[in-house]
């Protein structure tokens, strides 16, 4: 091969484990997504792993404002806990939720609750990558409207699904 793309890697890692690679950031989805949402819409960033990502986001969006949420994982059992806005009062803005993966979806759905409850507005999520294994309806039932790109596989057909395709994303590869 003479180059390999990678479209928002979950890790920073995944790219120094290849040659000619070349990996793209969510920042032009991220875009694309906010360009059909309103203008003060906040970025969120719904745990510890996705902030530096949201952050360049936000940057390189000309700065946009970001909230940032936390959660607690139990090791053993893996379930999730603890959902945190760190932030008191949003006083109804909406917000756009950005990360890499859904899969399915306990992490967003616990997020929505703690958004609510520090006073979001309409809430919105993107991920770069749906695999949504446990479908999109209690998604689209917390967040407005869910957007992702084509990347993983053929996204489910929904009428709470926006799907971005990558070739609008990354024209020319």
């Amino acid at each position: 091969l003479d180059a390999v793309t990678i479209y928002d890697p979950h890790s920073s890692v995944a790219p120094a484990l290849l040659e000619r690679v070349r990996s793209v950031d969510n920042v032009a989805f991220a875009a694309a997504c906010l360009a059909d949402l309103p203008a003060d819409t906040l970025l969120v960033a719904p745990d510890a792993g996705a902030q530096k990502k949201v952050y360049h986001a936000a940057h390189a969006l000309g700065g946009r404002e970001v909230v940032e949420a936390g959660k607690r994982r139990d090791v053993r059992t893996g379930a999730l806990s603890g959902f945190h806005v760190y932030a008191d009062d949003l006083s109804g803005r909406p917000c756009l939720v950005l990360d890499d993966i859904c899969d399915g979806g306990g992490t967003f759905l616990g997020l929505a609750g703690a958004l609510r409850g520090a006073s979001a507005g309409d809430l919105y999520l993107a991920v770069s990558h749906g695999i949504f294994s446990r479908g999109l309806d209690e998604l689209a039932g917390a967040f407005r409207r869910v957007f992702c790109t084509d990347a993983f596989a053929t996204p489910p057909q929904h009428p709470g699904l926006t799907v971005v395709p990558l070739a609008e994303l990354l024209p020319g590869i």
